[in-house]
């Protein structure tokens, strides 16, 4: 055995080696929406948009490094796999689970190193890759996928990726109709179950047999109709699973943006801008309200003097004495105070007049022009919506004897 082989890891997702090599299997990063994955083959080349990219390249990069074209027109990035990576450039042969549902599927079923775990519907594997690092060396995952051709390419991706049981991996997949055939006869009991299928009640009492009743065992169901989980749920409270919860789990994504703030004098300018439009548009209300006045009023001729006490108030005789006081012009009633003249003099004055005050320490200090960027997010345009709703249950351990 060479000394390669002895380093050589036992999947793609364990620790290695800096630098790519020859057999790697690199996640190609082109854009945010565009992820390729590729084993590195000295001899072939990658084409895309951005140009070729021969993979004898990329042998001896480290990983993350921006690739050129052989033209130098366009790059790429060369990312080491992860499942979050691998979920994102798998051959789609079914509809997949993404990292937001995987997560918290595992974190609901309490999977972590060691455990034994089965799946029921292998789909595409995005599911079965990150479940193989969680559990790690220690646990098991078993599979199963009733179509034929689905069965076969999963058993080739996780041959090659080390992840297959026959290679020392924690995978260990079947062909088999759960529904109909059920799981098997397992060498262990499990601690959970995840059921990806179109009639998870049908499966549910053969979980219940397979699942380790001497602890605490938890099970998932993903279901895209709610129709789905009303059954589900009512087959679950009848064996009797308890602790019986759905959830849905929705993304909102964020991008980051940069705002430039606006200087203090450019806002105190808008202000005063703004404020002179409503004071041109208050007088120009004004000066047509008089003009449809003038318009509207029809001459009249002049009434006497001793009329016009009475147009508003009648011959009362209070009223009568009282509206010449009310009449009087404003210096009579201010005899020569000097507090009303006082009050006179400050209702002339205009409101523009009024000038701060500005101190020598004000004077003293520089005009700052700094222009101030403050980093903010938004809502994407785009974002992901209703995937699948996620039903958990819990079955109970056995009374001790």
């Amino acid at each position: 055995m060479t000394q390669a082989e002895e380093v050589r890891p036992s999947s793609i997702f364990d620790i290695r080696s800096g630098t790519i090599q020859s057999g790697d299997t690199v996640i190609v990063y082109q854009s945010r929406d565009n992820l390729t994955a590729i084993v590195v083959t000295p001899g072939q080349q990658l084409n895309t948009r951005y140009g070729e990219f021969p993979h004898s390249d990329m042998i001896d990069i480290p990983f993350g490094s921006k690739c050129p074209s052989r033209k130098g027109n366009g790059f790429t990035y060369l990312l080491r796999p992860t499942p979050e990576l691998w979920t994102l450039a798998l051959p789609h042969r079914t509809q997949i689970l993404y990292h937001p549902d995987i997560s918290f599927v595992t974190s609901q079923l309490n999977i972590k190193p060691g455990s034994y775990v089965i799946e029921a519907g292998t789909g595409s594997g995005s599911f079965s890759h990150s479940i193989a690092r969680t559990i790690g060396p220690g646990g098991k995952l078993f599979s199963f996928e009733f179509h034929e051709e689905r069965h076969t390419k999963a058993a080739a991706e996780f041959q090659a990726h080390g992840l297959l049981s026959s290679v020392g991996g924690p995978i260990q997949l079947a062909h088999r109709n759960v529904i109909r055939d059920g799981f098997g006869d397992l060498d262990v009991k499990v601690d959970s179950v995840f059921l990806d299928l179109p009639a998870p009640w049908d499966a549910l009492e053969e979980s219940k047999r397979v699942m380790n009743r001497s602890q605490l065992s938890r099970i998932c169901c993903f279901s895209p109709c709610i129709e789905q989980v009303q059954k589900t749920c009512q087959t679950l409270e009848s064996l009797g699973f308890s602790d019986i919860i759905m959830f849905e789990t929705l993304v909102r994504t964020h991008e980051p943006v940069s705002l430039t703030m606006p200087k203090v004098d450019d806002a105190v300018r808008r202000i005063k801008e703004v404020e002179m439009k409503k004071q041109a548009r208050r007088e120009r209300q004004i000066s047509e309200s008089k003009q449809r006045r003038q318009v509207t009023q029809k001459p009249s001729s002049p009434k006497p003097a001793s009329d016009e006490r009475n147009t508003k108030r009648g011959l009362d005789g209070a009223d009568a004495t009282e509206e010449p006081e009310l009449k009087k012009p404003r210096e009579e009633k201010c005899n020569g105070s000097p507090v009303c003249a006082k009050s006179e003099e400050m209702d002339t004055i205009m409101v523009e007049d009024i000038k701060p005050v500005v101190t020598e320490t004000d004077q003293a200090l520089p005009e700052v022009q700094q222009t101030v960027m403050l980093e903010t997010s938004k809502p994407a345009g785009m974002t992901r919506g209703h995937t699948s709703f996620l039903t958990f249950a819990v079955l109970l351990p056995l009374p001790k004897p």
